[in-house]
């Protein structure tokens, strides 16, 4: 019962703390921290191979597409962080694009109607594309990504391959796999993925595939699917460490934190000492055995600042008020 009423306190602590970030990434524009803690707070680890072949990429070709494997709704969120700038993708008009169009705007994306045919408009996007506009990204499958075979891609569409334009393959994959089926919807995704211990990813970047002369749509198509196809059963996803807390500076900060309730507070409750003393010691016995425990004690000291400043606030004890504030951003600086 006590586990499951905490599983249920952390999710809602995860959507909040995601939600406050995609605000504040809408508002303003790109920033690749606060995706790289997006990612974490989702229990989300991974790394980039050959981030340079991107970047050659980039400067070589006027007229080059990059296509990236497409199983999951984090893909565009992975990129953006692995690729240290907002990405151009082509999106298909939706409800979600309708909500983050700021977002995609910013980045460039290229929106699309569905069901019709937007050959034309993304090949003179390709075509027109000027030396230091930002790279196309298409998902060949289009909007399937019910890949449930990890090592076998789903069929690519033509669409991304009427320009004949040089190939930036993107292979992302994951560990354990991940596909969307083609009947759920993306609020029951991130509520599965809350739920998921840890989730570790690759991204892979593969040699430029160039059309060669004569070579119909169709054939340029097969030949990259099929490099590609050959390229993910190769591919060996990494184990990503979870970053461990810096147990003396979170000993320090964890009594700091305590001390300052005794010396500031006029009347002391010892119940909510206890409770955060016994809270403290179960995360920290338990810490390895469940991500539960390992989410409570990664994020201990945010969680106390936070109910400590609350606590504060409703008691009118600013000289707490203030410390709960500053002693997580002493954390943070000191853990680097």
């Amino acid at each position: 019962m006590i586990y499951e009423i905490l599983r249920l306190i952390i999710a809602i602590f995860k959507i909040i703390y995601n939600v406050i970030i995609t605000l504040i990434i809408y508002l303003y524009d790109y920033n690749s921290s606060l995706i790289n803690k997006f990612l974490e707070n989702m229990n989300i680890y991974g790394k980039i191979y050959n981030l340079d072949k991107y970047y050659d990429f980039k400067k070589k070709h006027t007229n080059g597409i990059a296509i990236f494997t497409h199983t999951s709704y984090l893909d565009g969120i992975i990129l953006a962080k692995e690729l240290k700038e907002p990405p151009s993708f082509v999106c298909l008009k939706s409800a979600l694009i309708s909500y983050i169009y700021n977002i995609a705007k910013k980045w460039k994306c290229l929106i699309i109607e569905p069901k019709q045919n937007n050959t034309t408009v993304i090949t003179n996007t390709v075509l027109n594309r000027n030396k230091n506009d930002s790279l196309l990204f298409i998902a060949p499958t289009g909007s399937n990504m019910e890949q449930k075979n990890p090592y076998i891609l789903e069929e690519f569409k033509s669409g991304a391959f009427v320009s004949l334009s040089p190939i930036l393959p993107i292979l992302i994959s994951y560990d354990p796999h991940v596909y969307v089926n083609n009947n759920s919807n993306i609020v029951s995704f991130f509520i599965n993925t809350l739920n998921t211990t840890k989730q570790n990813y690759n991204v892979t970047i593969l040699d430029p595939i160039y059309p060669i002369e004569n070579e119909s749509i169709n054939d340029f198509k097969i030949r990259v699917y099929n490099i590609m196809n050959e390229e993910r059963k190769k591919i060996i996803v990494e184990d990503i460490p979870i970053p461990d807390n810096n147990k003396k500076i979170f000993t320090i900060i964890i009594f700091c934190i305590i001390l300052s309730y005794f010396i500031f507070s006029k009347k002391i409750n010892f119940i909510i000492l206890i409770i955060l003393i016994v809270l403290l010691l179960i995360t920290i016995t338990l810490r390895n055995k469940d991500d539960i425990y390992n989410y409570l004690y990664k994020n201990f000291i945010y969680i106390i600042s936070i109910f400590f400043t609350i606590y504060s606030t409703f008691t009118s004890n600013y000289l707490l008020f203030l410390n709960s504030i500053i002693y997580p951003f002493i954390y943070k600086y000191f853990s680097k």
